[in-house]
């Protein structure tokens, strides 16, 4: 998905103190592309990054999504894939020319939605079970350099397990930012040895765990020529 949207450093401090308006935001940047993938003809949502969030409108129904969910939701990966499933079932709906925004997100329209989607999927996953795909080796190779050059941003020279559990915070923003690939995060050794909590939370999010329906030897045994060597040559190094 094109980022058309990236979260802003300066507003990201602002709201750092408020832990739902700080979750609100990152919560809005997502929605905001979202918007722009399944429906980029429509009149998008206005939303400036060079104003405080808080005053906008499309800030406050995303504060209020975060508000209503946080008695339901266990984790955070379900206030996106509930973002995600909004869209899907409007574009779904496109010829009935369905309002875009994120009002979205609130009432009992939105949980029928949400209802029928996951339905959807469920639907979907039954059909595709048996189905092998496959990706381009070009296609895995991209996705795990983007991956890398986002784990060293972190990481430093550091490339360790351990060095990348410290830091699992900023993994996860990054995880959420698209900067790291759900490719990787289906192979990596890392992640499965991760706390199950938040091993749970980057599968969520990710939906990594589709990828065992591809080609999952090309997969790995490009994964094993980017990233398995690199950790090799710092366990050499140390």
């Amino acid at each position: 998905m094109r980022e058309v949207y990236k979260a802003s450093t300066d507003q990201l401090n602002r709201l750092s103190g408020d832990q739902d308006m700080f979750f609100a935001y990152h919560l809005l940047i997502y929605y905001l592309n979202c918007e722009y993938h399944y429906f980029p003809e429509y009149n998008h949502t206005k939303f400036n990054d060079l104003k405080p969030a808080e005053n906008q409108s499309a800030f406050k129904y995303l504060l209020k999504y975060v508000k209503d969910k946080r008695p339901v939701f266990e984790k955070p990966a379900e206030f996106f894939i509930f973002i995600k499933a909004q869209l899907e079932i409007s574009k779904l709906l496109e010829s009935k020319n369905p309002i875009i925004g994120p009002s979205l997100l609130i009432g009992e329209k939105a949980e029928k939605r949400y209802f029928v989607w996951r339905k959807k999927m469920e639907e979907t996953k039954m059909v595709t079970r048996t189905i092998t795909r496959k990706l381009d080796d070009k296609f895995i190779a991209s996705a795990l350099d983007k991956t890398v050059l986002s784990l060293k941003d972190t990481l430093g020279n550091e490339f360790t397990y351990e060095n990348f559990h410290k830091n699992i915070r900023r993994i996860l923003l990054q995880i959420r930012a698209k900067q790291i690939d759900p490719l990787w995060c289906f192979c990596s050794e890392w992640i499965s040895n991760l706390p199950n909590e938040i091993k749970e939370e980057i599968v969520k999010l990710t939906e990594c765990e589709k990828y065992k329906d591809y080609n999952v030897e090309d997969i790995k045994r490009i994964y094993n020529e980017k990233f398995a060597l690199l950790v090799n040559k710092q366990e050499v190094s140390l």
